[in-house]
Order: C-alpha cells, then sequence, then structure tokens
C-alpha cells in the first residue's frame, strides 16, 4: 500500500495560493450514462514531474463547480478533480438501503474507479487523496471501504457514518488515513448520533462521532489515542504508518469552513488548510480556532448550492435564492423545485438556505416572543450573498428571491426592504400578512409574480383567519386578490376589477391555468404578474409527488413554476 509518507520522501509539499488554474472539464461514459468531471491543473503543472492528485465530492443536490468554488482546493498545487453526482446524490449505497429520496441506483463506486484510473492515465501521478462534504462526505467514507489501497489519505467534512455503511463495508483489505472535521452544532450529523425516522416500522441510524471513530480504529488497527480540546488522533495504526484524526469546530454548522472577510459562520478555522495540512504530514491542522464564536452571534446559517457546469469565473452569472417552506430546508425546497434542473439547462445559480428551525423570521420584530432575536433573515440574506460573491462571479444586477409558502412570506418581506438586493420577487403559495404592510409604505415598486391555487388549504384563497377566544377570528394574512390588490396600487399600476371572477375547470378533479399581468403602472413601474393554478392545491405548480397529497392537493402540470419564475425574472435587473 502506498502510505502517506510516501508523499513526504518525495518532498513534495501542498498549498494553496492566489494562482490561475489550467480548468478542463470532462464526460466520461460509466454504464451507458455520460458523467461529468473537472479537472483543474496547477499553474506549475509539468507532466514530467509527479503531482499529487485529490478527488473532491461535493454535497447531495449541489454541483462540482459549486463546491470547487466553496473549498478552493483548485488553488492547490495538486491536480484537482471535481466529478459530478448523476442525479441528486452520490449512491454510496443509500439507495438499496432504501434512503429517501430514493432513485435508481447508480453505480458510483465503479464510475469514480474508472475516473480515477483515467486520471491516473492521463497525469503524471504520484499518489491520490479524496475529500468530500455531506454526502459527498458518505461517498468517501464508502470509497475508503472499498479501496482503501487507492488512497494516500481520505479527508470528510460535516459527515458521519450510517449504519448502512458499516453493513456494507467488506473486510479490509488496507488501512486508511482518514481525517474527519465536525462541528459542534451541526445538527444534520450531531456529535451524538441521531435516528432518522421514516415511520414507526423504519429508521436509520447515523454514528455518533465514537461510534465513527470506533469503526476506523478497529479497521485501522490503531493502538493509541490522544486527545486535546479539539482534536483527536488514533495512532499506532498498521505499524505507525496510518492515522485516524478528527477536528472538532466549535460552534461550526453543516457548512466548508472559511476564513477571510465572510460576514457569515466565522469560527475561525479554514477547512481546506486543515485537510491540505494533514495531507501533508504537517500538524498545524491542529491548530485551535483563531476567534471563539460567542452565543450573541447566533446559531451557524446553512444552504446549499448548485453552481451549472457551464459556469465561468470570467462572465458573471445570475442568482436565484430559493427559500422553502415551514418545517423544510434547502435540500427540500431543491426537490420541490426541481431548480437544479433549470439552473443547468439556463445557466443561473442556484442557492438553496436554510431557515432556522425550519422557518423564516419574517414576522421577528412583529411577534418577538416567538422568534429568536439574534436571527434576522433580511440581514441574512443579503449577506449570504454577499460572502459568495467573493468565490462565485455572481451578477448582482441579476440576484432574485423565490420562496414557496413560509419561504414566500419571507420573499414578501424581503420585497418590501431589500429592493436594493435583488432584482424580482416571486412569491408561490403565499400571501400578504396583515401586519407586514408597514414595513411596505415608502418602499418603491418591484417586480413580483404570485403562483397561487384556488383550493390550497394552508394559504387559502380567501385569507387566513386565527381564533383568538370566545368565538372570535382576526385575519392573520390578506385574500389573495387582497394581496394582489395591495402590489398592484403599490406599483401604481392600472386598478384591478374587483368582479374579477375565478371560473373553475370544466372538471371537478382537473385543474386550469389563468394568468394575468397587470400594467401601465406610475413612472413606467414594474408590472405585477399572476398565475392563478384552478383547483390548485399548496404546491409546486408542475412537481409531482414530492409534497403530501393532504397538503399539496391537486398540482397543474400544464406549466413548471421554475420555468415560469426563470422567465419572469429574466426580464428584470437591478440598474
Amino acid at each position: 500500500m502506498r502510505k502517506m509518507v510516501l508523499l513526504l520522501l518525495f518532498l513534495i509539499t501542498i498549498t494553496v495560493s492566489a494562482q490561475e488554474t489550467d480548468h478542463h472539464v470532462f464526460t466520461l461514459t460509466h454504464n451507458g450514462v455520460d458523467r461529468l468531471y473537472h479537472v483543474h491543473l496547477p499553474e506549475n503543472y509539468n507532466p514530467d514531474e509527479p503531482t499529487p492528485l485529490l478527488m473532491v465530492l461535493h454535497p447531495m443536490l449541489s454541483s462540482a463547480n459549486a463546491i470547487a468554488g466553496l473549498t478552493g482546493f483548485n488553488q492547490s498545487d495538486m491536480i484537482v478533480v471535481y466529478p459530478q453526482a448523476a442525479d441528486a446524490y452520490w449512491d454510496d449505497g443509500r439507495t438499496a438501503a432504501g434512503v429517501p429520496p430514493v432513485r435508481e441506483p447508480v453505480d458510483d463506486i465503479g464510475f469514480l474507479n474508472v475516473l480515477l484510473d483515467q486520471l491516473e492515465a492521463d497525469y503524471n501521478v504520484s499518489g491520490v487523496y479524496l475529500a468530500g462534504m455531506e454526502n459527498g462526505g458518505t461517498m468517501a467514507y464508502r470509497m475508503a471501504c472499498e479501496v482503501p489501497e487507492r488512497f494516500e489519505a481520505v479527508a470528510v467534512v460535516n459527515t458521519l457514518l450510517w449504519q448502512y455503511h458499516v453493513e456494507n463495508c467488506p473486510t479490509a483489505t488496507a488501512p486508511v488515513n482518514m481525517f474527519i472535521v465536525i462541528g459542534t452544532e451541526n445538527l444534520n450529523y450531531p456529535l451524538e448520533g441521531r435516528v432518522v425516522l421514516l415511520s414507526l416500522a423504519e429508521s436509520f441510524k447515523i454514528f455518533s462521532l465514537e461510534e465513527t471513530l470506533a469503526f476506523w480504529n478497529e479497521r485501522n488497527a490503531c493502538t493509541e489515542r490522544t486527545d486535546n480540546e479539539q482534536t483527536i488522533v488514533l495512532s499506532g495504526c498498521d505499524n505507525n504508518d496510518t492515522t485516524v484524526a478528527v477536528y472538532i469546530v466549535p460552534g461550526g454548522g453543516n457548512n466548508w469552513y472559511r476564513t477571510g472577510d465572510y460576514g457569515l459562520n466565522q469560527v475561525g478555522v479554514n477547512a481546506t488548510e486543515m485537510i491540505l495540512a494533514y495531507f501533508n504530514g504537517d500538524d498545524t491542522w491542529q491548530a485551535a480556532p483563531t476567534r471563539e464564536v460567542t452565543y450573541e452571534e447566533g446559531p451557524p446559517r446553512t444552504y446549499r448550492m448548485y453552481v451549472p457546469s457551464t459556469y465561468s469565473q470570467d462572465v458573471p452569472m445570475p442568482a436565484v435564492l430559493a427559500l422553502h417552506g415551514r418545517t423544510q430546508n434547502g435540500a427540500a425546497m431543491a426537490l420541490t423545485t426541481e431548480m437544479n434542473f433549470y439552473a443547468e439547462r439556463d445557466g443561473y445559480i442556484a442557492i438553496y438556505p436554510d431557515g432556522i428551525d425550519g422557518g423564516w423570521s419574517y414576522l421577528g420584530d412583529l411577534m418577538p416572543s416567538a422568534f429568536d432575536s439574534r436571527v434576522d433573515d433580511t440581514i441574512f440574506l443579503p449577506q449570504l450573498i454577499d460572502d459568495l460573491a467573493q468565490d462565485f462571479n455572481i451578477d448582482r444586477s441579476r440576484v432574485y428571491v423565490t420562496g414557496f409558502s413560509n419561504g414566500g412570506f419571507m420573499t414578501l418581506r424581503l420585497a418590501c426592504e431589500n429592493y436594493d438586493d435583488f432584482a424580482a420577487f416571486a412569491v408561490v403559495g403565499a400571501a400578504m400578512y396583515i401586519n407586514m404592510q408597514e414595513h411596505c409604505e415608502g418602499s418603491p415598486p418591484v417586480p413580483i409574480l404570485f403562483i397561487n391555487g384556488t383550493q390550497d388549504i394552508s394559504t387559502r384563497w380567501d385569507g387566513v383567519q386565527q381564533e383568538i377566544g370566545n368565538g372570535q377570528f382576526v385575519m392573520v394574512s390578506y385574500s389573495i386578490i387582497d394581496t394582489l390588490i395591495y402590489w398592484v396600487q403599490h406599483n401604481g399600476c392600472e386598478p384591478i376589477d374587483t368582479s374579477l371572477i375565478i371560473s373553475e375547470p370544466e372538471f371537478p378533479n382537473d385543474t386550469g391555468l389563468i394568468y394575468s399581468r397587470f400594467e401601465q403602472c406610475a413612472d413606467n413601474a414594474p408590472a405585477v404578474e399572476i398565475y392563478i393554478v384552478q383547483n390548485g392545491g399548496h404546491n409546486w405548480m408542475g412537481v409531482e409527488g414530492v409534497l403530501d397529497p393532504s397538503i399539496a392537493g391537486l398540482v397543474n402540470t400544464d406549466l413548471h413554476a421554475t420555468e415560469a419564475i426563470w422567465a419572469f425574472f429574466q426580464r428584470h435587473h437591478l440598474d
């Protein structure tokens, strides 16, 4: 087995620097499917000299270009390859185990092995390394189980073992150097582990950090353990040639940790630099964080993003923020909207932030007792764009926001307060909250699109009422028509005919679609637009089978909401 120390014998040092790389995009056909991968060659690459190769695997519902920009490994002195998953996730065995969202099985183990064979044939490779985050990290675990002899070392960020990994890991053929970076505030992979319940009869176990360590300890036959404040090192493995190391990030959430002039998630460690130090056998990876996260800073803010394969650092690209509904998260929004497909096809960056506790603070100042005072999403969301714009060439004149349900209410709040951050707004399955208009007074007209179903049982067509006792009710949100009237008046557009009648489809179990555009607005202000889904429920138009049918109701498939929203967005930009 090639050991990590072999790299040191060749006196090859892996560093990160602000240098240009030679970027190539290739496809490899595996099992009849064309698979995409990006290769970054260092500026000083010499085909006559051996160079280490690093493969980096992106999280679920993300992309190769996204993880490249977030990690910056492509600025190192390594050959760096970023493969693209064939579907929403890397199939590390989760499909056979039945972990949702269930897709057709994909031979990602075979694909990655064939890709490594191809890369070792194409380039003068001195040693192979593997890194991944979240689902990319679980795939890295699986590769370390299946073919440990291929890798000098493996690094995973914010990922612990699932039970199905352990059950399907073959007998060890070789030890493997393993480096785990994980945050104390990671809700997806808590240090104590968790059980994911699908039903009363079906569940999936995510191992704790100690259980994950115990697995790799036994597999590598380690004999010594050293615990420090943030680090754990298992050594004495395989005749002292192998280590298993952990860095626990205080205050860290489910992010790729970065340092620099960022406003969010500054935990004082740089995951990329730590991983490269570990790969080099350099103990500086054990350094304490350069800053302490305080309670007043609030919880870590997480997100996922998809950057299409056509992205170039030289050309500004538009971006869409997609805000999920209550009890959901960014991953659920990506699945609900199918936006990755359209982002790839139409050429924009899709960003899926996570709300705190499954929701957005659009009422934070109106109902302070119900929200964490440290959380202000009107600040977080523009700051997220500011941070990402440091690593991606985002066209700041073409950043848009759409939201579904609770995310739609947040979109309305942003339309009132953050009109100079975003170029247009699209609201799905939401309406105007009664007290929100005070935040809209004095704000300029904005381009805004609504998509609402007449049979939505969550955001009701006639408005939502709340009982306050003694049989009395108060309105919580306006009706859809009153919401539309408000925004038409706000933008100074031609008046709405209040006798507007929403006719019903010919068949009671069918849906229909009505599109209206209210224009001729004062001072050339943007129009207000709406798609009314007759008989439509609380869902994302065009996408069936994702949401609970008892909530979703009837889904209209005449038009895909994501496609309609992008067509609307394309007509608008900030001056």
